[in-house]
């Protein structure tokens, strides 16, 4: 029973309140959540994954090994939570990866005007 390990930034009120989130959707509990912060080597998980590149977006490790990052992630874990299912059905629609893509980056890029930053270490976030 391998699980999917998704990767994000625990500094982050954002990024702990999205993880929050996938944990009440994840009913059968299939998934990892494990903060980049507490993980000293990043390529051992993954030897594509570096600390900046796990700051940049929320990642997703398949159990065969697979590099999920940001919408893609997302576009995986639709298949894995039966509450994100709803969101199959968009997902696949031609093109919205595309708009997905670019949703999901101004999101990551803004995620500080989604939230008050009483989380982020020394305004750790506000850094990136």
């Amino acid at each position: 029973n391998l699980k999917y390990k998704i990767i994000y930034d625990g500094q982050c009120q954002f990024c702990l309140n999205s993880v929050k989130q996938l944990k009440f959707m994840d009913l059968f509990k299939r998934c990892e959540y494990l903060d980049y912060h507490q993980i000293e080597d990043l390529t051992l998980l993954h030897p594509g994954l570096t600390k900046e590149l796990a700051a940049s977006q929320l990642h997703l490790i398949a159990p065969d090994g697979q590099l999920y990052g940001g919408f893609f992630s997302f576009s995986q874990m639709c298949w894995l939570m039966p509450l994100l299912y709803p969101f199959l059905i968009i997902i696949y629609i031609p093109f919205v990866d595309r708009l997905g893509l670019k949703v999901y980056r101004w999101i990551a890029t803004n995620r500080l005007k989604f939230h008050s930053n009483t989380a982020c270490k020394n305004n750790g976030c506000m850094k990136r």
